[in-house]
């Protein structure tokens, strides 16, 4: 037995020696040096990163990957990779068995308007980092990513703009699929249904941001949680997307969501029926709407539409929209919100009805001194592992937690940027420049709302005002006059 052991050991330890890192140094699609030859010739487990000249590879075609692999771009510049025009031109395509990790990758430009598809189709266990989604135009089903049954994706600190697809602008998640999104940017995606992400698997979505993305069907918002899909978000921040029925978020079809902490601003609708959140959108079916401590506020339609389904909500704020809540049954249960009308008597159940929430004002949607949400919601409604609110302070200060996305308390924890560190921070008009910093950048608006992230040097701003730079470990308060 002993031997056995020691044969085990030492044939892990030789595996792993053996692993070896491949350098693409040509950009053409194939042959010696190119980064379909390093899929090619690398065993299980080996490492394929590029040489510092390849800024750009176009592909004939897609690269199957059928082995666990790690594809390494550069931190500071990334490689693009799209593909010629073609049909049923993927870009990459993950085989199932396979456990592949992508770092630091533009994917791009990839036009199938046939089929459905997406730049990056996922069959295995794929985890992506770092990477860029952008003007990817696809028939159906996620344009950047398309995550197929039985798989399993991981999303972090990655963009998606510009992408268009029949369902799912920027990402699709089939039934039966796991998925991990966090600290992820959507913005100007489009799709008649879910114009940024279609789900009908299994998914988490944490600290991520969609602005700008435009729904242009009748079913579905900025997230569609579809046939039967089970979504957790929490952390969020939608902001000015827009759709026919619903701009936000639409659960349907025996779906459940659970949403906390969120806030959901300026979203419009073109229609005055329809929805910023919509639950059950179908006849003939129920699903399941849970909303906990989030903030909707400001959008051009009804706040919380609940019509072929159940909804909860505890501790949120749904103030100043069309209506803020409507319900079409007797599926609705509410306590300890801050709502500012709906069609139904909400009174009772310590709901507070309206009564001006007292945001702090121009775009900022934290709590003032004041504010008849402070310590007026139920600690039992969130759950104890959702420890940080919005703006990443304690979620409960002092001995009730607030409604909303934010928790009151006297003044910002911001530490300065050490003078010793060399990193170099400028305020000008509309813009903030950062410097002798790599990897990505994030600005947030005094309230924790997302407007700009990316990996140069200069971010603008939509007007004067205080600002939140997160740059790795760095938090820094800029002011722009």
């Amino acid at each position: 037995m002993k031997k056995l052991i020691i044969l085990l050991i030492l044939t892990v330890i030789s595996s792993s020696a053996f692993c070896k890192t491949i350098t693409v140094t040509s950009s053409a699609d194939s042959g010696a040096g190119t980064l379909r030859q390093a899929v090619l010739d690398a065993n299980a487990n080996d490492s394929i990163v590029f040489d510092a000249n390849i800024s750009k590879i176009v592909l004939s075609n897609q690269l199957i990957l059928d082995k666990n692999l790690t594809i390494n771009g550069s931190s500071t510049t990334k490689t693009s990779i799209s593909v010629s025009a073609g049909y049923y031109l993927w870009e990459f395509v993950i085989q199932t068995g396979a456990a592949v990790k992508v770092n630091n990758l533009i994917f791009r430009d990839v036009n199938v308007v046939s089929t459905c598809a997406g730049a990056v189709v996922n069959y295995g266990v794929l985890t992506v980092t770092n990477c860029v989604f952008t003007n990817n135009k696809i028939l159906r089903f996620g344009a950047g990513i398309n995550n197929c049954t039985g798989a399993t994706l991981y999303v972090d600190s990655c963009e998606f703009y510009q992408n268009n697809c029949g369902e799912g602008g920027a990402l699709g998640t089939a039934p039966n699929s796991t998925a991990y999104i966090s600290n992820s940017f959507f913005e100007n995606n489009s799709a008649p249904s879910g114009s940024a992400i279609f789900n009908q698997g299994n998914m988490n979505t944490i600290n991520c941001t969609f602005s700008s993305n435009i729904n242009t069907g009748i079913y579905g918002g900025t997230v569609f949680n579809n046939f039967g899909g089970a979504i957790n978000l929490i952390n969020c921040t939608f902001n000015a997307n827009s759709g026919s029925s619903c701009s936000a978020f639409s659960n349907d079809m025996n779906s459940t969501v659970f949403i906390a902490n969120t806030l959901f601003v300026n979203n419009i609708c073109s229609s005055s029926s329809s929805a910023t959140i919509f639950n059950g959108q179908s006849s003939g079916y129920s699903s399941t709407l849970t909303l906990v401590n989030n903030t909707i506020a400001g959008n051009k339609a009804i706040g919380v539409y609940n019509s072929y389904g159940t909804a909860k909500l505890y501790n949120n704020i749904v103030w100043d929209s069309t209506t803020d809540v409507y319900t079409t049954n007797s599926g609705l249960t509410a306590a300890n919100n801050l709502i500012g009308s709906s069609n139904v008597d909400l009174s009772g159940n310590n709901n507070i009805i309206n009564i001006a929430p007292k945001f702090v004002g121009n775009g900022d949607y934290s709590l003032q001194a004041g504010s008849p949400a402070i310590n007026a919601g139920n600690n039992n409604y969130l759950p104890d592992s959702i420890k940080l609110d919005l703006q990443g302070k304690a979620r409960v200060s002092g001995s009730l937690i607030d409604m909303g996305a934010y928790e009151y308390v006297n003044g910002l924890s911001i530490q300065n940027i050490p003078a010793t560190s060399g990193i170099l921070v400028y305020a000008t008009s509309g813009r903030i420049i950062v410097t002798n910093i790599t990897g990505q950048k994030q600005i947030y608006t005094a309230s924790g709302q997302r407007i700009s992230s990316g990996y140069g040097v200069e971010f603008p701003v939509p007007a004067p005002g205080i600002y939140i730079l997160k740059a790795g470990a760095v938090v820094q308060k800029v002011i722009v006059k």
